[in-house]
């Protein structure tokens, strides 16, 4: 699936090669995607398409996001971890940021503005 969402996103990074792209091999993708070198993984292709497994390859790195929620007093409420591959995972780690809204009142209006912090 990791896979598949690479080529569907270098497609629309790359919209003039896309019917070449379709006819490439999964070996021909991640050389050309720099994902591979000369068909040799690399510590990005483990990171973005790897499976779990995997991560031992990274070591001593840990291939791990964490999302963590606090509360006003800097206590830990929740939190969850995220593993290989990144591709995949990195969806639903925005999706547990809550992004609040900072509103403002600019000099010479009552209107306030919003932005995100």
């Amino acid at each position: 699936m990791a896979i598949a969402k690479a080529r569907e996103n270098y497609i629309v990074k790359n919209p003039r090669l896309a019917a070449e792209i379709a006819q490439w091999d999964t070996a021909t993708f991640l050389n050309k995607a720099k994902l591979t070198i000369k068909g040799a993984i690399t510590n990005t292709a483990i990171l973005l398409l790897g499976k779990s497994e995997s991560e031992h390859y990274l070591a001593p790195a840990i291939a791990r996001i964490t999302w963590v929620l606090k509360n006003i007093k800097n206590e830990e409420k929740d939190y969850e971890h995220f593993e290989c591959p990144f591709l995949l995972s990195i969806d639903k780690v925005f999706a547990k940021i809550r992004n609040l809204k900072y509103r403002y009142i600019k000099d010479g209006t009552l209107f306030p503005d919003e932005i995100d912090r």
